[in-house]
């Protein structure tokens, strides 16, 4: 499956954040209509907006916002930038993405003002939070079964495995349309020690 880039680009999509079956937010993502240029390389510019409000008492409300600009040819991140604001707390972190022998990422987290240096290898596919979005609208899995990828978020790296999707019809709000439904397998680490599974489904017609 892939997604041209004229497709990607201008593109601006509303998410509804549910716990359970309330409404407790809204998220948005959207990708400039113009390419970004580093080093004579093509980058997206990807931005994610998530605001949700405080619920009887029970939660916190949360504004979060979530830049990256990834690289249009490999889909992999170049430098990402978050602001996370829980209640009166403020989390204000960059990480800078570079590719050799390793995947080297250099965090800056600004309310300390510290800065953290994590390396991986090239066998791992390293990615941060928007690019794990695009990967599952580009990703092809005609001579594989299963693919590996690793999410970088908060100075930790988390492993997901990526199975074949599974084509069919998905009802939501009286319509029927055609979806692909991805089943991911979390190993466990040391927030969870058991595995964990879970799916995301997307809609064929544009891979949201």
């Amino acid at each position: 499956m892939s997604v041209s880039q004229q497709n990607l680009l201008g593109e601006n999509l509303t998410y509804s954040v549910n716990y359970g079956w309330v409404k407790i937010g809204e998220a948005k993502i959207f990708i400039d209509p113009e390419l970004k240029y580093v080093n004579e390389e093509p980058h997206y510019q990807v931005q994610c907006l998530v605001k949700t409000a405080s619920f009887i008492g029970f939660f916190k409300s949360i504004d979060y916002c979530y830049e990256s600009l990834i690289n249009v040819n490999t889909g992999l991140p170049l430098i990402s930038h978050r602001v996370l604001k829980t209640g009166d707390d403020l989390d204000v972190r960059t990480n800078t993405f570079s590719r050799g022998d390793s995947t080297n990422i250099s965090a800056y987290i600004e309310d300390v003002d510290a800065h953290r240096y994590h390396s991986f290898s090239n066998r791992k596919i390293v990615l941060d939070f928007l690019s794990t979005f695009l990967f599952f609208r580009r990703v092809d899995f005609t001579n594989q079964q299963s693919i590996e990828i690793n999410s970088f978020y908060s100075n930790t790296l988390y492993g997901v495995t990526l199975r074949k999707p599974r084509v069919g019809k998905t009802k939501w709000s009286d319509t029927h349309f055609s979806t692909s439904e991805f089943s991911l397998f979390f190993p466990g680490n040391e927030y969870f020690k058991n595995d964990k599974h879970g799916k995301v489904v997307l809609l064929n017609d544009r891979y949201r």
